[in-house]
């Protein structure tokens, strides 16, 4: 089990600092709902250890709890396969616009009119969620979802 991030009094006065923490602590709770491998808890373990004995100012230790917030999911994702909920649906929408960009550009030069060369875009969204739904749904039958989503940068849904 990995150790719960300890109460620091000197938090409150730095809201982004106590948002990052809750982050992460919301990630570690997700995690020990999940069995992981005794290596890749270790290493977890260590991370959160080293945020628990940081005795720097609290700006930095936010930014420490941000860069290992996105350590842990690196490493859950690389070795375990192990993702947030939508993790590929929001990735391949993105890639799926990126792509499809050039499509659009393309059925706007064949039909020699411009004002087609946006329709690449939505086209692109819709194939790269189609995409990343249907990796979504592997991942869940698979039971290598983590119970936590991410919404935006500042939103985190249990």
């Amino acid at each position: 089990m990995i150790p719960a991030l300890q109460e620091r009094p000197d938090i409150a006065t730095d809201l982004s600092a106590k948002k990052e923490l809750r982050h992460l602590q919301l990630l570690i709770d997700a995690i020990d709902r999940k069995t992981v491998p005794a290596a890749q808890e270790a290493t977890i373990t260590e991370m959160v250890q080293r945020i628990n004995q940081f005795e720097g100012p609290v700006p930095q230790l936010g930014g420490l709890a941000k860069q290992t917030h996105k350590q842990i999911l690196e490493l859950l994702e690389k070795d375990l396969k192990i993702v947030p909920q939508k993790h590929y649906t929001k990735k391949w929408m993105v890639m799926g616009m990126a792509l499809g960009l050039p499509f659009g550009v393309v059925y706007a030069t064949a039909l020699d009119n411009m004002a087609f060369s946006g329709i690449g875009l939505p086209i692109g969204m819709g194939v790269g969620i189609a995409i990343g739904a249907s990796m979504d749904k592997k991942v869940v039958a698979e039971d290598r979802q983590l119970d936590i989503e991410y919404q935006s940068e500042t939103t985190i849904k249990l």
